[in-house]
């Protein structure tokens, strides 16, 4: 199989849906308030089935579980990915997503929900909730018992064209006006933490919290994510790399050549005029194109190409920059920076708190990356040789910190420690 594959969309009304997904050529009539499309999905909630060829009419589940030389990989589980436009014509719910251990551990599910959003459109200042302040479950339920949760939410400036990773455990919610291309792991499970007391329009009563779900899964405190883009040609840039996925976005200008993947991709046209083979693709399109095949774009646009990630396999290096008030733990490539976590350091907590915040950060990157050694920038006074801290005064009360040993024995790979004015002066 060598032909790119079409499918027909699955339109979903939502509460905060509009009518704005008909400007990118998906039927939404006047009468619907349309708040999701899904352009690829292999779920419970919502199939989309072959459009065109001589897979006409059979189901992405179908092709998934009959045709495994088109994805290029074992099929014996449920698809992975699922595509989706939304219109947010109001705010959505405040909400979190279970990791692949809690979606199996709580729903029976065999996938959490790590998504990531591309942002189509939006209006001018707008913004995006991402994150919280809360340092603890307990912080968190003083916060819903006082009404005092939305204050506690951050907002992140956001403009057409952005690109945000949201991992399952973040606390987020899209806002009014945003068109937004969403590419996510095959799931539907979403916990709200807060409404706006919005009335059930079937109902008439309020939409159902999760809280106590939510709280199992919500990661105290709240990870800042960070993950510089690679641009791997001209034309070509890479927006993450994760467990689950890659995204690039490509800026078509002249006849380039889609290379063989021993994977499948799937490409959507985000705006202008592009050809695939010849066969002129309108704005909102999304094809799957098979694995082991060639194709060629042509046209003037922008495109977002995804499919599933290949496990990057040589050693890489975590840096940790221990300050005051912001702690940052990173994968490191040489002198590249390819993922980055960061969080409040909150000295008055103790050095054991940061320490297993530490913990937590490298454990999330080891997850993805074989690691190698780590290496800590901190602020003196310190003994790089023992590996710790001596009375730091912008960590008050971190009196002999040990910083080597905890990390050595949890990871069991070298640590070393440096002061952070020779560690920057060395960079």
């Amino acid at each position: 199989m060598q032909e790119p594959i079409f499918f027909e969309p699955v339109v979903k009304e939502r509460i905060w849906g509009g009518q704005k997904l008909r400007q990118y050529g998906f039927p939404v009539s006047d009468e619907r308030r349309i708040g999701e499309v899904w352009t690829i999905a292999s779920h419970p909630n919502g199939m989309t089935t072959v459009q065109s060829g001589t897979l006409t009419g059979l189901t992405l589940e179908e092709l998934w579980s009959n045709h495994p030389e088109i994805f290029g990989m074992e099929t014996d589980s449920d698809f992975p990915l699922l595509l989706k436009w939304i219109d947010a014509s109001t705010n959505l719910s405040v909400q979190v997503h279970p990791t692949d251990a809690d979606a199996r551990r709580y729903e029976d599910q065999p996938f959490g929900k790590n998504e990531c959003w591309y942002i189509i459109d939006c209006p001018e200042n707008a913004t995006l909730i991402y994150g919280h302040s809360l340092s603890s479950s307990s912080e968190l339920d003083t916060a819903v018992d006082q009404g005092t949760l939305i204050q506690s939410l951050k907002h992140i400036p956001v403009s057409k064209g952005d690109f945000f990773y949201v991992p399952a455990g973040t606390v987020h919610a899209l806002t009014k006006g945003c068109v937004v291309l969403e590419i996510q792991q095959s799931s539907d499970t979403t916990y709200r933490l807060y409404d706006y007391d919005r009335l059930d329009p079937v109902t008439g009563v309020k939409r159902p919290l999760h809280l106590e779900q939510a709280r199992r899964v919500i990661r105290f405190p709240h990870f800042h994510y960070a993950e510089p883009p690679v641009f791997l040609s001209p034309f070509r840039k890479r927006l993450t790399q994760t467990p689950d996925f890659f995204v690039e976005e490509w800026t078509i200008r002249q006849t380039h050549t889609l290379e063989s993947s021993t994977l499948f991709q799937i490409i959507t046209v985000i705006e202008g005029t592009i050809e695939l083979n010849g066969v002129k693709l309108s704005v909102g399109t999304t094809v799957l194109l098979p694995a082991n095949s060639e194709h060629t774009v042509s046209g003037t646009g922008l495109l977002i190409v995804t499919g599933p990630a290949l496990k990057i396999t040589r050693p890489l290096r975590i840096g940790i920059d221990l300050g005051g008030t912001q702690t940052r733990v990173a994968v490191v490539d040489q002198d590249t920076i390819i993922k980055q976590l960061s969080f409040p350091t909150r000295p008055a907590a103790g050095p054991a708190q940061t320490i297993f915040h530490i913990k937590q950060a490298i454990q999330l990157f080891s997850d993805e990356f074989q690691l190698s050694t780590i290496g800590i920038a901190a602020p003196g006074p310190l003994d790089a040789k023992t590996g710790h801290l001596l009375s730091p005064p912008n960590l008050p009360g971190w009196d002999d910190v040990d910083l080597v040993t905890p990390l050595s024995s949890t990871f069991d790979i070298p640590v070393a420690l440096e002061n952070d004015a020779n560690a920057a002066a060395l960079g």
